[in-house]
């Protein structure tokens, strides 16, 4: 894979298509230089079924062990439908800090509802949130005080991001 620099923090809110170079050669991500990267984002929505989202999140934190072990930091994605967003916590440390979720337009409380489940469950409400979205998010982030990532366009190649 060639890239022009190296990639300091990584994401994956794309297609899942994309994930598949990555779920092949998880060591793709180190490769690229990262140090620190959001979990995988599989689609999900209520009317998934429970069988196909948990097969995801098994693949989702394993390939984030799999980075855990090649020393590149994790924050746990919450980008996923309410009826699935407890599976997240699933096999997070109590404690656990660093978290990311994507902002929709339509729906900007979702993203307080996850905030509140993460601080819950690291036991404090002083976690690093990181937000995915356009102004109007980076808006709710500076008055909530959460990290905002705004839209690029980087790209993705095969599941491994590109700049």
């Amino acid at each position: 894979m060639a890239r022009s620099s190296p990639a300091e923090a990584v994401f994956f809110y794309t297609d899942d298509s994309r994930f598949n170079g990555l779920l092949s050669e998880p060591g793709k991500l180190k490769a690229t230089g990262a140090t620190s990267a959001i979990e995988l984002n599989f689609t999900t929505s209520d009317n998934h079924p429970a069988a196909l989202v948990i097969a995801d999140f098994w693949r989702k934190k394993k390939l984030a062990s799999v980075w855990q072990e090649h020393g590149i930091r994790i924050a746990v994605d919450l980008n996923i439908s309410p009826r699935y967003l407890p599976l997240a916590f699933v096999g997070v440390p109590i404690g656990w800090k660093a978290y990311a979720n994507r902002a929709y337009a339509a729906d900007l409380g979702a993203l307080d509802q996850a905030h509140v489940m993460a601080c819950n469950h690291a036991r404090t409400d002083k976690i690093l949130y990181f937000v995915y979205g356009n102004q109007e998010a980076a808006a709710l982030c500076q008055a909530r005080g959460w990290i905002h990532i705004p839209f690029i366009h980087h790209g993705v190649n095969n599941g491994t991001p590109t700049t």
